[in-house]
């Protein structure tokens, strides 16, 4: 009877143990799912914040870029002033490439006065006034301008929108010949951002806000739930709407109810530079749900835990049924181990704790230390001993950081609010570092504030780091630079050293060709040919890169230079090979006058039409024809033939260094002198392009300069 009793007694001791344990591991798994999800909402709105601020400079960079693209402003200049369909359709398919790359809303070619060229990408024929304002306001500076968040359109139908101006210019530092007027769709930024930040949990929403009068505007990249709008509004007196909270000016963590009628915990920040807010939620559900299930798992180790024990010593006890004193040992045995048992429990909860990264440590309301975990204490260099029951005064490195703090983070502390700062603190050896600190206060009796700090001093150290080498970097690229024109200079000093011993060489094999050519097997005269002709092509090669690098180096000032004397004598430079090649040649019979190098544009003009005579096509008779013409800001002169002609995927290649279409062996040359034509052409502020000729035949060389009259 005695043994019942004491089993039973046993039994209840072990229920209480495992009641107590599952109860205090639920709340500790429980408050570990609300802490999870409330950080992981903090840091994932940290991050796109600067990922929105990323995502913006780059778009500010690639707006630099257009507007230093000086190819594209000439091809606007020109539709501009003559219209062409075919420059319009070029031009709407560039246009149409940036809202395809990025997420544009529409963009659109102002003209310098503010009259649209070209759209693309807007579902009306309407064009919002920030848009255009926008474009002649980077007219005006002739630099990108970027617009601040803001909303347009009318009542009930509300679009946010970030505006980009970007100018065109054919000449640095001059006026902008256009404009493009980019608009950003912040519902697709948003949706482009977070696919590029593969950091959002399971059940997570990220959407923009911003108060208009009375209203809230927010911006959802999932929209509604019939999909039909990105961008609602609803009343600033909604009191459970986490976006109606922010824009009253709550920040941080909060509850309620999203305007899709889900019970939600968001975190809420500002955006950087912008007078919108940032808002992640989280289905309250999924926190529910996380809780559920490790209560159910507690639940279940406790309810197996207990039957285990439970069976265990109901076996012992019937075994031992008629041997009280021996029971009475392994019950005392058992107690031992349930007592062990729970001291190791403890001992996991506590490691728990002291295993977060984090430091944490509990403040009474008279600022005094109440607990301190591991973390905290590796971070400060205090001892628990130093810390427990003292002021907290004792980790600030001045009276005024500690008062300032007390003012700015209780007052917002008593009003329930989570309070965050990066503040320095003082180390127990003397250092100073800088620590990210987060509170919130704890509804106890009497209440108290958890603080979460977390040194940042080695990112803030990475961060001055990047900027200092950043401006190394633009050294160096000064330095390249200059190096650069050294390796210019030293290539051009070095060309003319290397034809010395080519002479020598060329000399002496003609020389030994002449003396014993008589007594020389046949391929002893082969390698002889075969040595004097690379000695010969090398000197040439040698005398192209001499010329290359002439380009652009003589001091000569540039005058009035008459196209058509320069265009007459490079085609009587070529008299002979145009005779013997039985080459048709027309030339212009005036062509207009340019600022220039005499010297430069002939060699540009004897390259292009000898090119024209030695690339022709053998099956038909080689056919040159060279043209020019003006307009109010450009002479073109064009030469074109009908030759092999270019492939369009070279036409650009072409005009590189070295390059060559075809091998030594089919058409001679040693690929520098389309190089020198653009070298000559650059020189001269203009530009060089190759396309097809009629019927696809040949082709055609079309060079511009500018017009005398606006040269300087």
């Amino acid at each position: 009877m005695r043994n019942e009793r004491s089993a039973q007694s046993i039994l209840a001791l072990l229920a209480g143990v495992f009641l107590t344990a599952a109860v205090s591991a639920h709340m500790v798994l429980a408050d570990r799912a609300w802490t999870h999800a409330e950080r992981s909402l903090e840091q994932i709105s940290e991050a796109l914040a600067g990922h929105f601020a990323v995502w913006l400079d780059e778009r500010r960079g690639d707006a630099l870029v257009l507007s230093k693209d000086r190819l594209l402003a000439e091809k606007v200049e020109t539709y501009l002033a003559d219209g062409d369909d075919r420059m319009g359709v070029f031009l709407r398919e560039r246009l149409r490439s940036l809202i395809e790359a990025y997420p544009y809303r529409s963009v659109i070619l102002l003209a310098p006065d503010g009259r649209r060229v070209l759209d693309v990408g807007r579902e009306s024929d309407e064009i919002e006034p920030s848009q255009v304002d926008i474009g002649l306001k980077a007219v005006a500076a002739r630099v990108p301008v970027t617009s601040g968040l803001h909303v347009e359109g009318e009542e009930g139908r509300h679009e946010l929108d970030i505006d980009l101006g970007v100018p065109l210019l054919t000449v640095a530092n001059g006026p902008a010949v256009a404009a493009l007027s980019i608009s950003i769709d912040p519902a697709r930024m948003i949706g482009f951002v977070v696919r590029g930040l593969p950091l959002l949990d399971e059940g997570m929403e990220v959407v923009l806000g911003q108060r208009v009068g009375d209203k809230v505007v927010i911006v959802d990249p999932r929209g509604t739930p019939d999909g039909s709008e990105n961008v609602i509004t609803r009343p600033l007196s909604a009191p459970e709407l986490p976006a109606a909270m922010a824009a009253r000016g709550v920040r941080g963590i909060v509850e309620g109810i999203d305007y899709k009628g889900t019970r939600v915990v968001a975190f809420l920040r500002d955006v950087p530079d912008s007078n919108w807010f940032l808002l992640v939620k989280l289905d309250r559900s999924e926190i529910a749900r996380a809780e559920r299930q490790s209560g159910a798992m507690v639940a279940l180790s406790t309810v197996l835990a207990w039957a285990l024990a439970f069976l265990g010593l109901r076996t012992r006890m019937t075994r031992l049924a008629n041997e009280r004193l021996e029971a009475e040992i392994q019950v005392r045995r058992r107690q031992a181990e349930l007592t062990h048992q729970i001291d190791m429990d403890a001992r996991r909860l506590e490691a728990i704790q002291e295993g977060i990264p984090i430091g944490l440590a509990i403040v009474t309301l008279d600022r005094r230390f109440e607990s301190v975990n591991e973390a905290f204490v590796q971070m400060t260099g205090f001892s628990r001993r130093d810390l427990l029951g003292r002021s907290t005064r004792m980790i600030y490195p001045s009276e005024e950081i500690f008062a300032d703090l007390g003012e700015r983070a209780y007052g917002a502390l008593a009003a329930d609010q989570v309070f965050s700062d990066i503040l320095t603190l003082r180390r127990q050896d003397g250092t100073d570092i800088r620590v990210a600190m987060t509170a919130r206060q704890i509804r106890s009796e009497p209440p108290t504030t958890v603080w979460a700090c977390e040194d940042v001093t080695a990112r803030l150290r990475q961060q001055r780091d990047l900027a200092q080498a950043q401006v190394a970097l633009q050294k160096q690229a000064q330095d390249l630079a200059r190096s650069n024109a050294e390796l210019e200079q030293f290539a051009y000093v070095a060309s003319h050293d290397l034809r010395q011993p080519l002479r020598q060489i060329s000399s002496y094999t003609t020389l030994l060709e002449r003396r014993y050519g008589d007594q020389l097997p046949d391929d002893a005269k082969s390698f002889l040919n075969f040595a004097c002709s690379g000695a010969k092509r090398m000197d040439r090669l040698i005398l192209d890169l001499l010329e290359y690098s002439r380009v652009g180096r003589a001091e000569r000032v540039f005058a009035l230079v008459d196209l058509t004397e320069s265009i007459r004598d490079a085609a009587g430079n070529l008299a002979l090979d145009v005779a013997e090649t039985g080459t048709d040649l027309t030339l212009p019979d005036r062509a207009p006058a340019i600022h220039g190098d005499e010297v430069e544009l002939l060699r540009l003009f004897q390259n292009l039409i000898g090119n024209a005579v030695k690339y022709r096509d053998p099956s038909r008779p080689c056919r040159v024809a060279v043209t020019a013409q003006e307009t109010d800001d450009q002479v073109v002169v064009r030469v074109a033939d009908n030759g092999i002609g270019i492939p369009a995927d070279s036409a650009e290649r072409v005009f590189g260094i070295f390059q060559r279409l075809h091998q030594g062996d089919e058409v001679e040359g040693t690929g520098i002198g389309l190089a020198v034509c653009r070298k000559i052409v650059e020189h001269h502020r203009g530009t060089i392009m190759v396309e097809p000729g009629a019927d696809g035949v040949g082709s055609v060389f079309v060079v511009s300069f500018p017009h005398p009259d606006r040269a300087g």
